[in-house]
């Protein structure tokens, strides 16, 4: 399917492949995604956009985005709409992001064919599953084995903002905190919700 470029970010996770032999994630269930998603302009309420700051980090507040699920957050980053199941032989839609623990003997590479490799602990490989490939592994105590398709798509948990990449921002010039459009123009400059009105702005990296 065609990718809809609304879905993305501002914060994705690297896009990467992997394949082999994995062991389910105990203890995972309640992390959440560090990826954002844009709400659409309907959704948008002017005049109620926030910043907020962490780990010295700006925010934006859930009035202008939302946290993305792990399948999504795959989804996001390979820009596909559409994820084949990662376990070998089973021929479902992922509609699902499974944790597996991540082995540095596991392979792992980029679009570039970089390879990934860490020395550390808590790494987790999310891939796409689907329902009836993951639910035995969460109703499990035991770390289940699982065999990957070649080529499965992936994103890299480490439980870390620093996972995700982010774009450029723009701080608006009236008033100073506001996240804006990227301008189309560049001499017109971009759009602030908050001021109503097109901004030179200031070309920020999150």
């Amino acid at each position: 399917m065609c990718w809809d470029e609304s879905m993305e970010g501002p914060q994705t996770y690297p896009a990467r492949w992997t394949e082999g032999k994995y062991y389910h994630s105990i203890g995972t269930s309640d992390f959440q995604s560090f990826a954002y998603q844009r709400h659409s302009d309907s959704d948008r309420v002017r005049g109620e956009y926030k910043w907020g700051r962490k780990a010295g980090k700006n925010i934006v507040s859930s009035f202008q985005f939302r946290h993305l699920s792990w399948i999504e957050s795959i989804r996001s980053s390979h820009k596909e709409e559409m994820l084949d199941c990662a376990s070998n032989g089973c021929s479902n839609e992922g509609i699902e992001g499974c944790h597996l623990d991540y082995d540095n003997e596991n392979y792992i590479w980029d679009e570039n064919n970089n390879e990934y490799e860490s020395d550390e602990t808590n790494i987790f490989v999310i891939v796409p599953i689907c329902r009836e490939c993951h639910d035995p592994s969460k109703s499990s105590d035991e770390a289940l084995s699982i065999n990957l398709n070649s080529d499965t798509p992936c994103i890299i948990d480490t439980r870390s903002e620093d996972d995700v990449e982010s774009p450029p921002g723009w701080w608006c010039h009236y008033c100073d905190i506001e996240w804006l459009e990227p301008p189309e123009d560049e001499d017109e400059g971009a759009y602030c919700f908050r001021c109503d009105k097109h901004s030179g702005g200031t070309n920020i990296i999150f």
